[in-house]
């Protein structure tokens, strides 16, 4: 899946597959991420820059996740979505 526009450069982006496992990475490092590809099945998590400096527990989370590690969305069903989503009375636990 492409998702066109920004380059979510100042993002932290969190690729998980259909199984709910990480499968990348990327923090918010200023560098473009819009080569990142989503998995079928699949789902991306923008976290942008200035949350993760707000919440430093939320970035400390990030910072520790690594491939395979699983991810769980609450509040939110993926086949009821489009291509954009923005959470805000959701969770992920990590």
């Amino acid at each position: 899946v492409e998702v066109p526009g920004p380059d979510y450069a100042d993002f932290a982006v969190i690729i998980v597959n259909a199984n709910g496992k990480v499968q990348s990475v990327k923090q918010a490092d200023g560098k473009s991420k819009a080569d990142l590809s989503v998995p079928a099945g699949g789902y991306a998590i923008a976290i942008p820059k200035s949350v993760l400096n707000a919440n430093e527990a939320l970035k400390n989370a990030i910072a520790s996740l690594k491939a395979g590690d699983s991810v769980t969305l609450n509040g939110v069903s993926l086949n009821e979505q489009g291509i954009a989503v923005v959470l805000k009375k959701a969770s992920i636990l990590i």
